[in-house]
């Protein structure tokens, strides 16, 4: 999050799903909060702003984070805040805490918190058996549903410790202690006493493993000859997990977005320029890959390259009464697959929550490009990035296959 962003969320003021902190030493207070936004609609905690929205920060060291840490994990059952750090000019930082509606009703210290407008307060135990019989018998997300079929043996178990690694080396999570496959989808809530979820196989499956029970996770790629579908160059379809799925789509890109070339004085080696900014493509595709409907094993994602325009689609459209309108600024953090976006995360293929539009816009906008289209019609959300006209007589870096 950048300072103008954490002005822009500060200048609303506390609410339902926003609250300041002046500093960490609130720690209980901050954890309360946490426990109510889960027991709600999620919410941000933010730490180093005054009751009255002044923006003061704070020093952060090392103690200061792990007493926060020590206060947030007793909460249960136990759950993982989106950390985010906002650097100010004085060399002090504030802190943006964020999580999501829980799936269950959360306690903090072994009580129940609740949100009454902009203030937490203890949940009532009438209000406390009532959310937990409506989070029992509503409908369970399609990710931590039991994968019937299927093992632990039809997980690509080297791409699982890798995600650990990983996560350890972005500092995204803990050393476990451990290198255990079984341990670390448990950890991430991938696992349960009923075995792997539908969120396991979408991210880990083997690619032998991942066709006939799982459809849904395919990626249809192709670069069209001109400006509609009527002949195309090359044409490809990827059934694999969402993390291959992820790299195989960049390959696809690199192979066929136009490169300019050029020169630096004192630099004798070419510069190429792809005609679209990596960090856009990037963002798009990973939240395509997050944000689909994988419920549906007729849904899949598509990327075609035209010769004026390049477009990222998903099934499934907007969740939560989200409008096109709201992606173009800051906005809550809804997520429709918590479990896939935490492995994202956790990977550093994405930065944050909620921020995937707003990054796509601005790296259009440093590369002084065209803004991305986003659309969302019936159960599709398209995201197109236009190709100026001297991108589509660039040359590519390679020739298709």
């Amino acid at each position: 999050m950048k300072l103008k962003e954490l002005q822009q969320l500060v200048a609303k003021g506390e609410s339902e799903t926003l609250e300041f902190k002046k500093s960490t030493g609130q720690r209980t207070r901050i954890a309360e909060t946490l426990c109510a936004f889960l027991n709600g609609k999620g919410g941000k905690v933010i730490i180093g702003v005054t009751d009255q929205g002044e923006i003061i920060g704070q020093t952060i060291g090392q103690g200061t984070l792990e007493g926060l840490y020590q206060e947030i994990n007793k909460l249960e059952p136990a759950m993982v805040a989106e950390t985010q750090k906002v650097e100010l000019a004085d060399h002090k930082v504030v802190l943006v805490l964020s999580v999501s509606e829980g799936q269950t009703v959360y306690t903090f210290d072994g009580r129940p918190f609740m949100r009454q407008g902009p203030t937490t307060v203890r949940m009532p135990q009438d209000h406390f058996r009532a959310e937990l019989d409506r989070r029992a018998t509503r409908p369970s997300p399609w990710e931590v549903l039991p994968a019937e079929k299927c093992s632990l043996d039809d997980l690509d178990h080297d791409q699982i410790l890798t995600t650990l690694n990983e996560a350890i080396r972005n500092q995204r999570l803990q050393e476990p202690g451990h290198r255990d496959p079984e341990k670390t989808l448990i950890g991430l809530g991938l696992m349960n006493d009923s075995g792997i979820t539908n969120g396991a196989m979408a991210l880990f499956a083997k690619s032998d493993s991942i066709f006939a029970d799982y459809p849904q996770c395919c990626l249809k790629m192709a670069r069209f000859k001109g400006l509609n579908k009527n002949e195309f160059i090359d044409s490809q379809i990827v059934h694999a997990n969402a993390l291959e799925l992820f790299v195989r789509g960049q390959e696809f890109l690199i192979r066929h977005l136009p490169v300019a070339s050029t020169f630096e004085e004192g630099n004798p080696y070419r510069i190429d320029i792809p005609a679209l900014p990596t960090l856009a493509t990037r963002e798009a595709l990973a939240n395509a890959l997050i944000h689909r409907d994988y419920s549906s094993r007729g849904g899949s994602i598509s990327l075609a390259v035209y010769d004026d325009r390049v477009e990222i689609c998903n099934f499934g459209g907007l969740h939560f009464g989200m409008k096109v309108e709201q992606l173009l600024g800051p906005h809550e953090s809804h997520l429709w697959n918590p479990k896939i976006a935490n492995v994202f995360y956790r990977r550093k293929i994405i930065e944050t929550w909620g921020r995937g539009t707003n990054r796509i816009i601005e790296a259009m906008q440093e590369q002084g490009l065209p803004e991305p289209i986003f659309t969302s019609e019936g159960c599709d959300f398209r995201v197109t990035f236009k190709l100026s006209a001297s991108d589509r007589g660039a040359k590519a870096t390679a020739t298709p296959q």
